[in-house]
């Protein structure tokens, strides 16, 4: 069963919210994000592409980092750099006709290659975070790193809890306060209005997820204690924010508190996580540099990557007005779909 569960899920260590490869098998077209074989660090295209649609700014910045002052605090404080903090702010941006927080800019910044932010790893969850008693069972029992850092979200959740006062305790608090509208969790009644696409692909997610917590509640033993209470609809919970926001940068999984306020747009920007691969160190640090100039008051956004509808709200919970809809066959053949949910139905 282990071993089951570990195939399914291994291929998510290609796959994050903001720097992945997205690839198709399908003949009719090509993902355009680019990864450097040396390092996985991804980089959106070198030409500009059309402004999305579907994304404006349509109320000034009051207030710089307005609801989110706490996590950049915590940030700074564990020795997060952040020089462009000073020309940026926290806006409502009407996207995708629904009208939502988002990062924009309070004053032109010019350079075409400029260092956002430097996050070194104690600003990084991943699963170095994790107790000792945890990180022994990814160990021993082999736990693959997207589900690890799922479990690691719910094992700072269960401490936050219980102590209000510890260090991640303003990035969970802030990840709690954080909308999900995830077609794997939607009613009956929603998902038949859905295409039949989306409703096979949510069949097949749910029963991975099924799947990978019934294993684990057979085999958390005493580590089970770290995340009480650990129910499914925490875990499920906790998974999606880990599809939404995480990154994946040198065969390692994290999330980066603060840049995962960006929303999903065509700006051009490049990410690495620099540090050895495959683990963390002291020395690791992810930088995120901005690729292209801006004006005051344009919001700064992320390019996921191209994706046909149903793996975008599948994914992250929207699809963009432009997004074609998908063949089954292409969706399910997606990169990391295809490990992830595919060999659950072989």
């Amino acid at each position: 069963m282990r071993a089951r569960l570990v195939a399914i899920l291994a291929a998510t260590l290609m796959a994050g919210v903001l720097c992945f490869l997205s690839a198709w098998l399908a003949a009719s077209d090509t993902a355009s994000s680019t990864v450097k074989a040396q390092d996985r660090s991804w980089a959106a295209p070198a030409k500009a592409l059309p402004p999305s649609d579907g994304v404006r700014t349509d109320a000034p910045v009051t207030h710089a980092f307005k609801g989110a002052d706490e996590v950049v605090s915590f940030a700074l404080a564990h020795g997060a750099h952040m020089p462009m903090l000073s020309f940026l702010g926290l806006g409502h941006v009407t996207y995708n006709g629904t009208r939502v927080r988002g990062i924009v800019t309070t004053a032109p910044i010019a350079g075409k290659s400029t260092l956002f932010a430097q996050m070194p790893s104690s600003v990084l969850l991943g699963d170095h975070t994790a107790s000792k008693p945890l990180g022994d069972f990814f160990t021993t029992q082999g736990i693959p790193q997207f589900l690890r850092l799922v479990l690691v979200v719910l094992e700072h959740q269960a401490q936050c809890e219980a102590l209000p006062g510890g260090k991640w305790c303003p990035y969970v608090r802030f990840l709690h306060t954080v909308p999900l509208d995830m077609p794997a969790t939607w009613d009956d009644r929603r998902l038949r209005k859905a295409s039949p696409v989306l409703q096979q692909l949510v069949g097949m997610m749910r029963a991975v997820q099924q799947e990978a917590f019934d294993f684990l509640a057979r085999r958390l033993g005493p580590a089970g204690r770290l995340l009480t209470p650990f129910s499914m609809p925490r875990f499920v919970r906790a998974w999606d924010l880990v599809m939404t926001r995480h990154w994946n940068l040198r065969d390692l999984n994290f999330m980066v508190p603060v840049l995962d306020l960006f929303n999903f747009g065509n700006d051009r920007s490049y990410c690495n996580l620099e540090g050895p691969r495959g683990h963390w160190a002291p020395q690791s640090n992810f930088t995120y540099t901005a690729l292209q100039p801006y004006r005051a008051g344009q919001q700064v956004t992320f390019y996921y990557g191209r994706h046909c509808k149903e793996e975008l709200l599948l994914y992250y919970g929207f699809a963009t007005p432009d997004s074609k809809p998908c063949t089954l066959g292409r969706a399910r053949h997606a990169f990391w779909f295809t490990d992830l949910v595919g060999r659950a139905r072989r």
